[in-house]
């Protein structure tokens, strides 16, 4: 209680019945008052609250579709690397057919 509340308190048996009925009536007022305050920072609460579950769900979804987009490039990577494996062993079969070509066309031309 403030200095003011206590000093209403420690007079209550002063106050005639009409000054008691109208304290009574503001007193109830002011206690509507606050549980309308409560509820109304109860309901904003409950609001943020879904929007916090909302904003959750949302990043959990975004990490998830961050991961398989990652899993996706790294598939990516390794399907070109076999690629590029698989071209490199065919460069180097020709190459080496080539060459055995080129020495096969010399060794002809000497004899």
């Amino acid at each position: 209680f403030n200095e003011k509340e206590r000093a209403v308190i420690a007079n209550l048996h002063q106050l005639s019945p009409e000054e008691l009925d109208e304290l009574n009536q503001r007193l109830y007022a002011s206690r509507v008052a606050k549980l309308r305050e409560l509820r109304m920072a109860q309901d904003e609460k409950a609001a943020l609250q879904v929007k916090l579950q909302d904003t959750l769900a949302e990043l959990a979804d975004s990490r998830q579709t961050a991961q398989q987009a990652a899993a996706s490039l790294r598939n990516d990577r390794q399907f070109v690397k076999g690629i590029l494996r698989k071209y490199q062993v065919l460069v180097d079969r020709f190459e080496a057919q080539k060459a055995k070509a080129d020495l096969s066309d010399h060794d002809e031309m000497e004899t």
